[in-house]
């Protein structure tokens, strides 16, 4: 196994191992014990198993590391129902030998427990079904026990994303139109900012002209003056021609 593995890719080589080994397992057990490979076939499906656990394992550690609990709990759950009861039937079969029953050494006498037994190793299946390598989802064929835990949490989570979301798109409306109102304020602000600078302007536009009228009202008086002056000169000089007159 490689460091650079990513969640997936772990997870498809633990559903490759698992294939083996269920392959193995679905063999009739008398044709199984016969064969002449059966003590090299039980050993690669025990190191099958190992390299399995390796990789639930490392499945658990990067969900860890990614802070994703949700596989990390699908990872333990496959260690204790899918490895664990392969583990057993894997030492049934090494113990049996060649002349035991296999299934029934280890999970007991009669065809119904037996039967019974592989139906629990095998998930419950109606039939089994070798996991696709080529996608990440798996399709083993029809369930019949109920939900596990995990897919209970994932309907939880589920509907939590959709009310979730539900909040969003409320978020989103109340954002839209608190952006309406921010937009007719600023429009208000603009048409207020106008007026005041208008009012500048006109005020100061009074200040020239008042200005200006002090300065013709200054130029008036001074001109006033000036003529009171020579009119005063002019009578001052009437009088005293008329006085020398005399």
């Amino acid at each position: 196994m490689s460091s650079s593995q990513s969640f997936d890719d772990f997870e498809r080589d633990y559903n490759t191992h698992l294939s083996k080994v269920r392959s193995f397992l679905a063999q009739p057990t008398a044709n199984a014990s016969n064969s002449s490979h059966y003590e090299t076939d039980v050993k690669s499906c025990q190191q099958a198993l190992h390299e399995a656990k390796q990789c639930i394992h490392a499945m658990q550690g990067l969900a860890e590391i990614e802070g994703d609990p949700f596989k990390a709990e699908e990872a333990k759950t496959k260690l204790e129902r899918e490895i664990g009861p392969l583990e057993s039937e894997m030492r049934g079969r090494k113990y049996g030998g060649r002349g035991n029953k296999g299934i029934t050494s280890v999970f007991g006498n009669g065809s119904a427990q037996s039967n019974g037994n592989t139906d629990y190793l095998f998930g419950n299946r109606s039939h089994y079904a070798p996991p696709s390598l080529g996608e990440n989802d798996i399709e083993y064929g029809d369930f019949s026990a109920p939900l596990t835990e995990m897919e209970q949490r994932m309907q939880d989570s589920e509907h939590l994303l959709r009310e979730t979301q539900a909040l969003c798109t409320d978020s989103e409306q109340i954002g839209a139109s608190t952006l309406e109102t921010m937009g007719r304020q600023r429009e208000q602000i603009e048409r207020s900012s106008n007026l005041i600078q208008q009012s500048l302007e006109n005020t100061e536009q009074a200040r020239r002209i008042m200005k200006e009228m002090a300065s013709r009202a200054l130029r008036n008086k001074l001109v006033l003056y000036c003529m009171i002056a020579l009119l005063l000169i002019a009578n001052a000089m009437a009088i005293h021609h008329l006085w020398t007159k005399k």
